[in-house]
C-alpha cells in the first residue's frame, strides 16, 4: 500500500486512515453528511465542496480537497494530472515520487515499495556519503585549513541538497591530547570550505556530510586529520614594573600569544644600562617575580623570555628600563628626601 505523509502542492497528503475511508463501500446517495466516509460517489450532480472526475461517464464525484493530494481518486487519474495541479508545489520534506507523493526519507530503501513507480526502492546500493575528503593546512600563518571533498552525484528523486556540513574537533592542542566536542559549520559550497580560528601546533579531525532539505543530513564521511603549523614562541606580553622595597622591583607579565609546546619556564634578563652583559634569573612558570639586590639610583634594562624543553627559548620582550630610587634615611620624609636629593 502506498503511504503518504507531509504536505504536497499546498494540500494535506492523506494518512492511511483517510485512505481506508476513500476505499469504503459507496453509500446509497451522495450528501455532505454521508460523503465524508466515501471514496467516490456516482451522481449526476455533485454536492457543494465536491467535483466531477473529468471525462468519466460514471459522473463520479470527489472532494475538492482530494484534487492533487498525491492519491488517485478518479478512475482515469484525472485528479492527479499535472495540468490540474498548482505550478508551485510546497516543498516535500522527504522523498517525492509518483509525481507528487511525499514520503519520509525513512521509507526509502526500507525493503518495502511505497511508491507506485517503485522509485523508493531503486538505487539503494548508492550511498549519500561524502567521499574523497582532504584537509590541507594553509601556509599563510593564519592557522586555517582548507577542507575539500567530492560532491555527492546521485540525487534521489524529490530530494534537494542545500549544501554541506563540515564538522571538526581538536585531538591535540600544543601537543597535548584533549577531549573536544565536534564543531559544525554549514556551507553552500559544493566541494570545499575554509575552517579558520584554529590553534597553532595542534591536530584536528574533520568530517563532512551532505545537507538535505527538510530532512536530517546524510551520513558522515570518513574522518581525516590535519596538523596546523608550528610556530616560534612569541614574547611574553604586557610587561609591568613596580618598585618594591629599597632594592627591588616587582615584574609581572602575561603568556605569549603564540607557542607550540606548553611553556615550562620564564627567564628574566637584566643589567645596568651602562653595561653590556646581562644577568639572568629563572622564575618557573609563574607570571610574576620580585627582583631584588638592585642598587639605588641605578637604571636597569630588563627583558623577559618564555621557553620549554622541546622548543627552547622564545622571543624576548621589548627591553624596558627602570630606575631604583634612593631610600630615605630613617626618620626623614620620603618626599622631602627626594627634593633635597634632586636640588
Amino acid at each position: 500500500m502506498v503511504k503518504a505523509v507531509g504536505n504536497v502542492k499546498g494540500k494535506n497528503v492523506i494518512s492511511d486512515a483517510e485512505r481506508i475511508k476513500r476505499t469504503a463501500t459507496q453509500p446509497q446517495k451522495a450528501s455532505p453528511s454521508t460523503s465524508e466516509r466515501l471514496t467516490t460517489t456516482p451522481a449526476p450532480q455533485c454536492p457543494s465542496g465536491w467535483l466531477h472526475c473529468y471525462r468519466n461517464p460514471s459522473y463520479i464525484c470527489i472532494k475538492e480537497a482530494w484534487l492533487c493530494d498525491g492519491v488517485t481518486s478518479c478512475p482515469n487519474r484525472w485528479d492527479e494530472w499535472p495540468q490540474n495541479c498548482p505550478t508551485t508545489p510546497s516543498p516535500c520534506p522527504g522523498f517525492l515520487c509518483d509525481s507528487n507523493l511525499c514520503l519520509p526519507l525513512v521509507k526509502r530503501c526500507d525493503g518495502f515499495q511505497d511508491c507506485q513507480d517503485g522509485s523508493d526502492e531503486r538505487h539503494c546500493n548508492i550511498s549519500l556519503k561524502v567521499t574523497n575528503l582532504q584537509a590541507n593546512v594553509l601556509t599563510d600563518g593564519t592557522n586555517t585549513v582548507s577542507v575539500s571533498w567530492r560532491p555527492v552525484t546521485y540525487k534521489p528523486p524529490g530530494v534537494t541538497f542545500t549544501g554541506y556540513r563540515v564538522s571538526y574537533r581538536a585531538v591535540t592542542r600544543h601537543f597535548m591530547h584533549v577531549s573536544d566536542d565536534w564543531h559544525a559549520e554549514d556551507t553552500q559550497s559544493m566541494n570545499y570550505y575554509i575552517v579558520s580560528g584554529l590553534e597553532q601546533c595542534s591536530e584536528y579531525e574533520f568530517r563532512v556530510q551532505v545537507l538535505i532539505q527538510g530532512s536530517p543530513p546524510g551520513p558522515y564521511s570518513d574522518v581525516i586529520k590535519a596538523k596546523t603549523l608550528k610556530t616560534q614562541t612569541s614574547a611574553p606580553q604586557n610587561i609591568q614594573h613596580v618598585l618594591k622595597g629599597d632594592d627591588g622591583v616587582q615584574i609581572t607579565w602575561e603568556t605569549p600569544a603564540s607557542f607550540c609546546h606548553v611553556i615550562t619556564n620564564y627567564k628574566i634578563c637584566y643589567k645596568r644600562s651602562t653595561l653590556t652583559a646581562f644577568r639572568s634569573v629563572e622564575t618557573g612558570n609563574a607570571l610574576s617575580y620580585h627582583l631584588t639586590g638592585l642598587a639605588a639610583g641605578v637604571t636597569y634594562d630588563i627583558k623577559v623570555q618564555a621557553f620549554n624543553v622541546d622548543d627552547g627559548g622564545g622571543v624576548f620582550s621589548v627591553l624596558q628600563s627602570v630606575t631604583i630610587s634612593y631610600a630615605p634615611p630613617s626618620g626623614i620624609n620620603a618626599t622631602l628626601f627626594m627634593t633635597l636629593l634632586l636640588s
